[in-house]
């Protein structure tokens, strides 16, 4: 955040400041007020002799109690409406603009509906950025696979708020983005998570992490020591424990474990070995593997060695790819579909039984039923998980390798 915009004023806004009982927040709430309801963050860190950090702690609980919001933000407000003989005069008598609309369309692969073309229009001529700038932002979102009026004018804001007023800072802040956005996907899957890209505050820790220049030991010690406090991993509580060392001057493990005598426990892994965490996550994620291979190894044998257990199966699949068809159709047909489908897992079972194999050869059973061998419930460790962490500690500790 850059700029704060103060939204509420008076009794209740006063209520709210209390209820926040920060001094910081206070000081940063009147001096917005005293520069008209809007101020940068920097110039306020100045006039109150603040760090940066404190500026924008204090600006993240005026946003809490909803004092204030981020001013790169667009403000909240009705449907942009804009006369269609405004707009259509817009596009034939501003060279620019109908520049601006080609370009769009052109990203967008079609003609931009009435509602797009407004908040086109009302980001041109709202924030005066130059149409290059424009342009690349367009790209931006594209890029980013979120391609979309909204986003398109979240960003404007944003990057007006930036001060990217030319061609060369707006591509500076592309290429700054591009690489956060590969930093926050490798940190991402660092900490064990694969099936998605960091979400809006999980990419600003990051990047905090990141202009702190903070090494991969020592975000596996912070995201350790986080698991085994929280039980999963907690980005604030995190934050705090890199933020805590950051301020400290620590850039090692080995600083930190000989200097913040506070928190001892865990030590890290040394160079080259797992953490605790890690190799706890790795053997769950290969026990899923293996029992998902070991299955499809078996329905690969059943379906070579008996064709009518293969034509069944065909049917099963045929059966399930009618079904996701037929959602939304009549429930006539949906109600036959599903009889078909007990017919045939009524066959596959006797196929089975004929083969002499039970009734659950085919079936994924994990060995703890809350998490199905994931380790987690939702965000939460399962207590399967917390128990291997615990033997693997065990272990090392026997080895005479506690980290």
């Amino acid at each position: 955040m850059r700029r704060i915009h103060i939204q509420l004023e008076g009794r209740e806004a006063m209520g709210r400041l209390t209820q926040a009982a920060d001094g910081a927040a206070a000081l940063l709430y009147a001096c917005a007020l005293a520069a008209g309801g809007d101020a940068s963050l920097k110039d306020a860190a100045e006039t109150l002799h603040m760090t940066e950090e404190q500026v924008q702690k204090a600006a993240s609980l005026l946003v809490l109690y909803g004092l204030g919001r981020d001013a790169a933000t667009p403000p909240p407000r009705a449907e942009i409406s804009v006369p269609p003989g405004e707009l259509l005069k817009a596009r034939r008598e501003d060279a620019v603009f109908r520049g601006l609309v080609s370009h769009a369309e052109g990203a967008f692969g079609r003609v931009l509906r009435k509602s797009e073309l407004e908040t086109l229009h009302s980001v041109y001529t709202e924030l005066n950025l130059p149409a290059d700038v424009l342009m690349l932002l367009i790209n931006y979102c594209k890029m980013r696979d979120n391609l979309s009026a909204r986003e398109m004018e979240k960003q404007a804001y944003r990057w007006a708020d930036a001060g990217l007023t030319t061609y060369e800072e707006a591509e500076r802040y592309m290429r700054r983005q591009q690489y956060l956005h590969a930093e926050g996907a490798r940190v991402l899957r660092m900490l064990g998570v694969y099936d998605r890209r960091p979400s809006e505050s999980e990419a600003k820790y990051i990047a905090r992490w990141s202009d702190w220049g903070v090494q991969d030991d020592l975000l596996r010690l912070a995201y350790d020591r986080t698991v085994l406090r929280c039980g999963r991993l907690e980005w604030r509580y995190m934050d705090k424990i890199l933020e805590s060392w950051h301020s400290q001057g620590f850039e090692t493990v080995r600083q930190v474990e000989t200097g913040d005598r506070r928190t001892p426990p865990p030590r890290s892994a040394p160079a080259g070995q797992e953490s605790v965490v890690q190799a706890v996550t790795r053997a769950f994620e290969e026990k899923r593997k293996a029992r998902e291979e070991r299955l499809e190894e078996r329905l690969r044998n059943l379906m070579k060695s008996d064709p009518r257990f293969a034509e069944n199966e065909k049917g099963l699949r045929l059966c399930a790819s009618k079904a996701a068809r037929a959602a939304l159709g009549d429930e006539p047909q949906r109600e036959e579909l599903e009889r078909r489908k007990r017919e045939l897992l009524q066959a596959r079972q006797e196929i089975l039984r004929q083969n002499g194999l039970p009734d659950d050869w085919l079936s994924d059973t994990p060995d703890c039923p809350k998490c199905a061998d994931r380790g987690y419930i939702g965000s939460s460790m399962c207590e399967c998980f917390e128990r291997a962490c615990r033997e693997e500690q065990q272990r090392r500790a026997r080895e005479g390798n506690p980290a």
